[in-house]
């Protein structure tokens, strides 16, 4: 008895081992999962609105310094900048066109490498400007070409004073940093690796690209780089300088139904009906990452004046924060840390401009 009661033991010992091995194996720390019910804390945030008659169409925004800069979607102008203390409305920026110091569009903004400046990307000309903050100029200090190595690039910002970091169309590499000449000096993860590998198989990098769509955004002064997606509720968080890349998957933890339309280099991905979009808008802060949450579909979009009502707040490291619930919907957000301010772009009839103060010591 006291021989098979021994063995009982050892075997279980060895069953609870493996167990805890599995385990170690199935847990993976470069793929963390969050759920709302995971996340620790959860603050309703209430805002003032600012309507502003010279915002037509107002989209995207940047928080720099004592300055907020509006991206118009008439682009007629395609900027406008207001005074962050006092709210009022300064200026407008950029001059719509195709020739020299104009552009196409300001599709994405980024914080540069000056202070006393910006920058913003547009995609339909595939040129990368800096603006002044200060002045009333209408044209750009310089302007950027892509060079023909890069010209496919969908994101792009800056990597250091004289390279990018981009996002291709069609590209093995999910993140590639080019010289300003068009010289591809760095290659971050593949399309093949990214999870589920199972579901993805057979999937080409172009189509995995189309479904795995974002922002692109660097966090100010470091070799952090964050992609926020618009389809799949998922957000990678890159290192530079040691290559790693981490995600976090939520809160619905989705890969979006799809199918593939076409054969060859012609096919196409298509989003079933039905399926909800992720993140709207992203912002990054010294301390934070804030993602602006949809979860609605497209019908649901077009039939209602809400878009996204959610913030989820996420430390470096890749862990779930605090949801922010807001009082009113809005299309973008960006965060001043130092000054515990939330900015938001409203989807109301009279769109303008949501301010929201972050709780003490946030």
């Amino acid at each position: 008895m006291k021989i098979l009661l021994l063995l009982n033991k050892n075997n279980l010992l060895i069953l609870i081992s493996g167990l805890l091995l599995c385990a170690c194996k199935k847990s993976d720390p470069s793929n963390k999962v969050f759920t709302k019910e995971t996340i620790p804390k959860s603050i309703d945030l209430v805002s003032q609105k600012y309507y502003y008659p010279e915002l037509l169409k107002p989209n995207n925004l940047l928080v720099k310094n004592d300055f907020i800069v509006i991206q118009e979607l008439t682009n007629q102008p395609p900027m406008h900048i207001l005074d962050k203390k006092t709210l009022q409305y300064l200026n407008s920026k950029g001059e719509s066109g195709f020739g020299p110091g104009e552009i196409t569009d300001s599709f994405m903004f980024d914080f540069g490498n000056d202070e006393g400046t910006f920058w913003v990307y547009s995609l339909g000309g595939k040129t990368y400007s800096e603006f002044e903050l200060r002045d009333d100029s209408h044209q750009p200090t310089q302007q950027i070409k892509q060079k023909e190595n890069f010209i496919t690039a969908i994101n792009l910002v800056w990597a250091t004073d004289s390279s990018v970091m981009t996002r291709m169309a069609n590209d093995p590499a999910r993140y590639i940093e080019f010289k300003l000449e068009g010289d591809r000096i760095n290659e971050f993860g593949t399309w093949k690796e990214i999870e589920p590998k199972k579901e993805f198989k057979g999937i080409s990098n172009f189509n995995l690209g189309d479904l795995h769509q974002g922002k692109l955004l660097r966090k100010p002064n470091s070799d952090i780089f964050v992609h926020v997606g618009i389809r799949r509720d998922r957000i990678e968080i890159l290192n530079r300088k040691t290559g790693e890349i981490l995600a976090i998957n939520g809160p619905l933890n989705h890969v979006p139904g799809f199918s593939i339309v076409g054969k060859g280099s012609g096919a196409g991905l298509v989003i079933n009906e039905g399926e909800p979009y992720a993140y709207s808008s992203a912002c990054l802060g010294n301390k934070y990452i804030y993602g602006l949450f949809c979860g609605r579909n497209r019908e649901e979009l077009l039939n209602s004046e809400i878009n996204s009502t959610t913030v989820y707040v996420f430390d470096y490291e890749g862990n779930s924060k605090f949801e922010l619930i807001l009082d009113r919907s809005l299309q973008s957000i960006a965060v001043d840390e130092k000054s515990g301010k939330l900015y938001g772009i409203t989807t109301d009839r009279d769109p303008g401009l949501a301010v929201f103060s972050l709780p003490d010591n946030f």
